[in-house]
């Protein structure tokens, strides 16, 4: 009779754990598909102790943090990493949230965040020595940040040494960053068409490589830049709305950056996003640039009905 039971228990324990990893799968799912409240349900049922408790309370993290609800993503993420110190993902998503914590408070409260940001990021390197996401936050961090916070120049170096360590190309783009904070300028463009150099299917280089030249106002370099990257990469929308960005900026071929902004929105899955409120703003840039103030006038209004806060938008039009 007893080992009966005893067998009736395992075969109990093994299907609660094969049905409690199916229910996770389920959620992830729906989490990927941002059918949030479903996955929400999923995650919550999960009980502390449980197979699974831990991966639960990272998802419900990120669907806090995907929602902006920051604080409590940052409860849920610290339950995970509790439960699972050794994991990288939940300490980098909870890093994330850290970061986010610091960007929406006062000084009081970055300089409260700044020690858990640096130490979290750290801590994921730790963990997982080829990642290249924690290091990008780490040298934005150590340049960054006040020495009182933990700035640190030469940890930054250091770390963009580690980057070019693991992806050459990346290296060169983090040195190039490097160079641009200390101001030297030559460096910086040689560090960065380096980097496009050796990874021209990357978008990211060329996007910093147009970017530095926007920074230093050299403005057809900046468009010859992105227009050259939109012939490899047709379409691309970040490419877009930095070639219309730059029209914006300069006055250079103001039809070509109207028509790419255009894009930019036309082909947005999200046509709330606030990112579309920058495009509509340059639109008004260029338009304003033209001397059509009505054109310019109505993009203003459109970014503003996107985004009624966007502070750029609002002078603007003010100024009309």
């Amino acid at each position: 009779m007893m080992k009966r039971i005893t067998i009736s228990i395992v075969i109990y324990l093994v299907f609660a754990f094969v049905l409690q990893g199916q229910n996770l799968s389920e959620g992830i799912r729906l989490y990927h598909e941002k059918k949030y409240e479903e996955a929400g349900r999923i995650f919550n049922a999960v009980k502390k102790g449980s197979p699974g408790f831990a991966e639960s309370m990272y998802y419900l993290g990120r669907i806090s943090a995907d929602q902006n609800n920051i604080p409590e993503a940052q409860g849920f993420l610290e339950r995970a990493v509790k439960e699972d110190p050794q994991n990288a993902d939940y300490h980098f998503a909870l890093g994330l949230v850290y970061s986010q914590r610091a960007m929406q408070g006062n000084t009081l409260t970055q300089a409260m965040y700044a020690g858990k940001i640096r130490s979290t990021f750290e801590k994921v390197v730790e963990l997982d020595n080829n990642n290249l996401l924690a290091r990008w936050f780490l040298l934005g961090f150590y340049a960054r940040a006040p020495k009182a916070m933990g700035g640190d120049m030469n940890k930054a170096k250091s770390i963009a040494n580690e980057i070019r360590r693991i992806h050459p190309a990346e290296g060169s783009r983090a040195w190039g960053q490097v160079y641009q904070w200390e101001e030297n300028h030559k460096e910086a463009e040689i560090a960065l068409k380096r980097a496009v150099s050796l990874a021209p299917d990357s978008i990211n280089n060329h996007v910093a490589l147009g970017n530095f030249y926007n920074s230093v106002e050299n403005y057809n370099s900046a468009i010859s830049t992105f227009e050259n990257a939109l012939k490899h990469f047709p379409g691309n929308r970040n490419l877009l709305y930095q070639f219309g960005r730059t029209s914006s900026l300069s006055g250079i071929k103001q039809d070509e950056g109207l028509k790419a902004l255009k894009q930019f929105i036309d082909t947005a899955t999200d046509k709330n996003h606030s990112s579309l409120a920058a495009a509509y703003y340059h639109m008004g840039q260029i338009e304003q640039k033209r001397g059509d103030s009505a054109a310019a006038k109505r993009q203003y209004e459109a970014a503003l009905k996107v985004n009624p806060d966007h502070k750029p938008s609002k002078d603007a039009l003010s100024s009309l």
